[in-house]
């Protein structure tokens, strides 16, 4: 099931099997409540966050509860750190393949990632076109070795 988390408060500390946890009660927004335990006493769940969630009955007992956090795919790049990291991984894929050496590898992630930000080809401001593609003279001025 998915739900929110309405109530999230520390009950007590135990050792067990898997060594140290914290025990909380939980609620939800649907009103089903129980017990939830985690190996960090600051857990990675918040009131007011969305997870998923399985709720076992427990006798007289809260109902033990197992969470995961919800995980959303998200398609596109976030805002820098992302395509950083792909343009270092696509340059290396270059220099794996022979294409270019290794001490050309920052200045073609660095071409790459001016690509994916802003269109142009590293070294001028032209917006690439969709499906514009690169024919006779043109094909190597552009300083990338492909």
């Amino acid at each position: 099931m998915k739900a929110k988390i309405t109530k999230l408060e520390f009950k007590k500390t135990w050792t067990g099997n898997h060594g140290e946890m914290h025990s909380f009660f939980v609620e939800f927004d649907n009103a089903q409540k129980g017990e939830v335990n985690f190996k960090s006493k600051e857990p990675w769940a918040k009131i007011g966050d969305e997870v998923e969630y399985t709720s076992t009955p427990n006798g007289e007992y809260p109902d033990r509860i197992k969470m995961e956090q919800v995980k959303e795919f998200k398609q596109g790049f976030k805002q820098g750190g992302d395509r950083k990291g792909f343009a270092l991984s696509y340059a290396k894929d270059l220099v794996v393949a022979g294409t270019i050496p290794l001490s050309q590898i920052l200045e073609t992630a660095d071409k790459f990632l001016a690509w994916m930000e802003d269109g142009t080809k590293g070294d001028e401001k032209k917006e690439v076109e969709p499906g514009e593609a690169n024919t006779g003279e043109e094909e190597r001025s552009d300083g990338l070795p492909f």
